[in-house]
Protein backbone atom coordinates (compact mmCIF):
# COMPACT_ATOMS: atom_id res chain seq x y z
CA UNK A 1 0.00 0.00 0.00
CA UNK A 2 2.86 2.06 0.26
CA UNK A 3 3.69 4.29 -2.87
CA UNK A 4 7.76 3.86 -2.81
CA UNK A 5 10.02 3.14 -5.88
CA UNK A 6 12.87 0.57 -5.56
CA UNK A 7 14.11 -2.94 -5.10
CA UNK A 8 12.47 -5.28 -2.82
CA UNK A 9 14.69 -8.82 -2.15
CA UNK A 10 13.57 -11.43 0.02
CA UNK A 11 16.80 -14.47 0.39
CA UNK A 12 15.17 -17.58 1.63
CA UNK A 13 17.29 -19.85 4.03
CA UNK A 14 17.56 -22.19 1.17
CA UNK A 15 19.45 -19.27 -0.92
CA UNK A 16 16.39 -18.67 -3.27
CA UNK A 17 15.43 -14.86 -4.00
CA UNK A 18 12.60 -13.40 -4.93
CA UNK A 19 13.58 -9.76 -7.09
CA UNK A 20 11.12 -7.33 -7.47
CA UNK A 21 11.07 -3.66 -8.45
CA UNK A 22 8.46 -1.29 -7.86
CA UNK A 23 7.74 1.68 -9.23
CA UNK A 24 5.08 4.18 -6.92
CA UNK A 25 4.12 0.95 -5.05
CA UNK A 26 3.33 -1.05 -8.14
CA UNK A 27 4.85 -4.04 -8.60
CA UNK A 28 6.60 -3.78 -12.22
CA UNK A 29 9.04 -6.33 -12.92
CA UNK A 30 10.10 -9.90 -10.49
CA UNK A 31 12.31 -12.58 -11.16
CA UNK A 32 12.56 -15.65 -8.87
CA UNK A 33 15.59 -17.92 -10.21
CA UNK A 34 13.77 -19.54 -13.82
CA UNK A 35 10.20 -17.86 -13.13
CA UNK A 36 9.52 -14.59 -14.17
CA UNK A 37 6.84 -11.37 -13.86
CA UNK A 38 3.72 -12.82 -12.34
CA UNK A 39 5.15 -16.04 -12.31
CA UNK A 40 7.82 -15.18 -9.91
CA UNK A 41 5.07 -13.43 -7.00
CA UNK A 42 2.63 -16.89 -7.12
CA UNK A 43 5.95 -19.05 -6.78
CA UNK A 44 7.22 -16.24 -3.90
CA UNK A 45 3.80 -16.17 -2.36
CA UNK A 46 3.13 -20.15 -2.65
CA UNK A 47 6.61 -21.44 -1.85
CA UNK A 48 8.35 -19.32 0.84
CA UNK A 49 7.78 -19.46 4.28
CA UNK A 50 10.72 -17.56 5.61
CA UNK A 51 13.34 -15.33 4.34
CA UNK A 52 15.21 -12.12 5.26
CA UNK A 53 13.53 -8.87 3.26
CA UNK A 54 15.42 -5.67 1.95
CA UNK A 55 13.70 -3.12 0.11
CA UNK A 56 15.87 -0.51 -1.33
CA UNK A 57 14.37 2.40 -1.84
CA UNK A 58 15.05 5.01 -4.40
CA UNK A 59 14.26 8.79 -3.82
CA UNK A 60 13.41 11.81 -5.63
CA UNK A 61 11.12 10.40 -8.64
CA UNK A 62 10.67 11.29 -12.05
CA UNK A 63 12.80 10.01 -14.94
CA UNK A 64 15.64 10.22 -13.62
CA UNK A 65 14.80 8.27 -11.01
CA UNK A 66 13.64 5.24 -13.47
CA UNK A 67 16.62 5.64 -15.27
CA UNK A 68 18.78 4.17 -12.13
CA UNK A 69 16.33 1.42 -11.37
CA UNK A 70 18.09 -2.04 -12.29
CA UNK A 71 15.41 -2.88 -15.23
CA UNK A 72 15.50 -6.68 -16.60
CA UNK A 73 14.11 -7.45 -20.12
CA UNK A 74 10.25 -7.19 -21.17
CA UNK A 75 9.70 -11.10 -19.78
CA UNK A 76 9.89 -10.04 -16.32
CA UNK A 77 7.54 -7.61 -16.44
CA UNK A 78 4.41 -7.97 -14.19
CA UNK A 79 0.92 -6.09 -16.03
CA UNK A 80 -1.54 -7.72 -13.05
CA UNK A 81 -2.31 -5.67 -10.05
CA UNK A 82 -0.61 -6.70 -6.78
CA UNK A 83 -4.03 -7.93 -5.40
CA UNK A 84 -4.04 -10.07 -8.41
CA UNK A 85 -1.28 -11.53 -7.98
CA UNK A 86 -1.47 -12.46 -4.41
CA UNK A 87 -4.81 -13.79 -5.16
CA UNK A 88 -3.05 -15.88 -7.69
CA UNK A 89 -0.20 -16.60 -5.19
CA UNK A 90 -2.93 -17.81 -2.08
CA UNK A 91 -4.88 -19.88 -4.43
CA UNK A 92 -1.77 -22.01 -5.39
CA UNK A 93 -0.02 -21.91 -1.72
CA UNK A 94 -3.75 -23.67 -1.04
CA UNK A 95 -3.32 -25.58 -4.02
CA UNK A 96 0.08 -27.08 -2.67
CA UNK A 97 -1.17 -27.43 0.96
CA UNK A 98 -3.62 -29.61 -0.23
CA UNK A 99 -1.38 -31.76 -2.83
CA UNK A 100 1.85 -32.15 0.09
CA UNK A 101 -1.41 -33.90 2.46
CA UNK A 102 -2.40 -36.27 -0.49
CA UNK A 103 1.61 -36.80 -1.18
CA UNK A 104 3.61 -37.48 1.84
CA UNK A 105 7.14 -37.80 0.32
CA UNK A 106 8.84 -37.14 -2.97
CA UNK A 107 10.76 -39.88 -2.13
CA UNK A 108 8.28 -42.60 -4.28
CA UNK A 109 8.65 -44.15 -7.61
CA UNK A 110 5.71 -43.66 -9.50
CA UNK A 111 4.25 -45.43 -12.90
CA UNK A 112 0.37 -45.01 -14.82
CA UNK A 113 -1.86 -48.24 -14.10
CA UNK A 114 -2.54 -50.31 -16.98
CA UNK A 115 -3.63 -48.45 -20.35
CA UNK A 116 -7.29 -49.64 -20.76
CA UNK A 117 -7.64 -48.45 -16.95
CA UNK A 118 -5.64 -45.10 -17.18
CA UNK A 119 -7.68 -44.03 -20.52
CA UNK A 120 -11.17 -44.28 -18.64
CA UNK A 121 -9.64 -43.05 -15.67
CA UNK A 122 -7.97 -39.93 -17.53
CA UNK A 123 -11.41 -39.66 -18.77
CA UNK A 124 -13.53 -39.70 -15.80
CA UNK A 125 -11.40 -36.64 -14.40
CA UNK A 126 -13.03 -34.09 -16.89
CA UNK A 127 -16.24 -35.30 -15.13
CA UNK A 128 -15.58 -34.34 -11.35
CA UNK A 129 -16.72 -31.07 -9.75
CA UNK A 130 -13.49 -29.61 -10.07
CA UNK A 131 -11.92 -30.87 -13.09
CA UNK A 132 -8.25 -29.88 -13.78
CA UNK A 133 -7.92 -27.22 -15.55
CA UNK A 134 -5.75 -27.26 -19.14
CA UNK A 135 -2.45 -26.20 -17.73
CA UNK A 136 -3.18 -29.57 -15.34
CA UNK A 137 -3.73 -31.69 -17.65
CA UNK A 138 -0.69 -30.94 -19.56
CA UNK A 139 1.72 -31.21 -16.18
CA UNK A 140 0.34 -34.43 -15.38
CA UNK A 141 0.88 -35.77 -19.15
CA UNK A 142 4.37 -34.81 -18.67
CA UNK A 143 4.35 -36.21 -15.30
CA UNK A 144 2.92 -39.42 -16.78
CA UNK A 145 5.48 -39.77 -19.83
CA UNK A 146 8.44 -39.68 -17.03
CA UNK A 147 6.40 -42.24 -14.41
CA UNK A 148 8.34 -45.23 -15.39
CA UNK A 149 8.37 -47.13 -11.82
CA UNK A 150 11.65 -46.29 -11.43
CA UNK A 151 12.08 -42.49 -11.04
CA UNK A 152 11.22 -40.82 -7.46
CA UNK A 153 8.81 -38.16 -8.10
CA UNK A 154 11.43 -35.93 -6.47
CA UNK A 155 13.53 -36.32 -9.92
CA UNK A 156 10.59 -36.45 -12.33
CA UNK A 157 10.12 -32.71 -10.69
CA UNK A 158 13.89 -31.77 -10.77
CA UNK A 159 13.44 -32.34 -14.66
CA UNK A 160 10.17 -30.59 -15.32
CA UNK A 161 12.23 -27.05 -15.63
CA UNK A 162 10.16 -23.70 -15.10
CA UNK A 163 6.71 -25.56 -14.59
CA UNK A 164 5.59 -23.53 -11.12
CA UNK A 165 5.81 -25.71 -7.86
CA UNK A 166 2.27 -25.97 -6.98
CA UNK A 167 1.02 -26.57 -10.36
CA UNK A 168 3.86 -29.95 -10.48
CA UNK A 169 2.28 -30.99 -6.96
CA UNK A 170 -1.37 -30.01 -7.74
CA UNK A 171 -0.91 -32.58 -11.07
CA UNK A 172 1.10 -35.51 -9.39
CA UNK A 173 -1.57 -35.02 -6.28
CA UNK A 174 -4.58 -35.55 -9.33
CA UNK A 175 -2.71 -38.47 -10.48
CA UNK A 176 -2.51 -40.26 -6.88
CA UNK A 177 -5.80 -39.07 -5.73
CA UNK A 178 -7.88 -40.58 -8.97
CA UNK A 179 -6.02 -43.70 -9.65
CA UNK A 180 -4.26 -42.65 -12.47
CA UNK A 181 -0.42 -44.00 -11.41
CA UNK A 182 0.76 -46.69 -9.04
CA UNK A 183 3.26 -45.77 -6.14
CA UNK A 184 5.48 -46.84 -3.66
CA UNK A 185 8.08 -45.32 -1.48
CA UNK A 186 11.64 -45.76 -2.70
CA UNK A 187 13.72 -47.78 -0.75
Amino acid sequence: TASKTGVLTVQAPDGRQLWCLFESGKPMQARMGKYAGPAAIVEFVSTFEEGNFNFQEKSGGGKETMTKLPKLDENFNIAKSLERLLMDGALAQDNFNAAKKIIPTLNMLIRPVAPVEFAARWQQLGQIEEPPVPDEFNVMSDIVQRADGNTTLHNIFRGMEGIPTHLMWRSAALLIQHGLVQTKIAA
